[in-house]
């Protein structure tokens, strides 16, 4: 019963098919897509956040620059509470040269 006839015909039936293959998964398999799982709803939340401050603002910008500015946000709330230069880098998924650059420092 790998294919389930029924499926395309209620939303129902597809959200207990997904269910069910994500209860089949092995730990691995499951850690790994529930980490790609959460960067989708990091980068979507950034989205969403970098679109109403430009919205608040009044500013027109484009999605990357949005993105860039939020970024930016990130890397001086983390250096704020003290975090270092490579653990940004590595949280914010960007360079250490750009978290420094983002910092004004060397």
């Amino acid at each position: 019963m790998d294919t389930v006839a029924f499926l395309d015909q209620n939303d129902l039936f597809k959200d207990l098919d997904s269910m069910a293959s994500y209860a089949m998964l092995s730990e691995q398999d499951r850690r790994a897509y529930n980490a790609d799982l959460k960067a989708y709803r990091d980068m979507r939340g950034q989205l969403e956040y970098a679109k109403m401050q430009g919205i608040e603002k009044g500013i027109e910008m484009s999605i990357e620059e949005g993105i860039e500015k939020n970024r930016a946000d990130v890397v001086k709330e983390l250096w704020h509470h003290g975090m270092s230069v490579d653990f940004i880098a590595d949280v914010v998924k960007v360079s250490v040269d750009k978290v420094k650059k983002i910092l004004g420092i060397d």
